[in-house]
């Protein structure tokens, strides 16, 4: 992407892991990088 992620970006993320939704994650880590980690 090139760029730094907002607040916004990272909020959302967030909020995902938060909800009731995402109950099954576990023991994962989730990388909100914008995707800089494949270089």
């Amino acid at each position: 992407m090139g760029r730094i992620g907002t607040d916004r970006e990272l909020r959302t993320a967030i909020l995902f892991l938060a909800a009731p939704g995402s109950s099954f994650i576990t023991g994962q880590a989730l990388v909100v990088d914008g995707g800089w980690t494949i270089w």
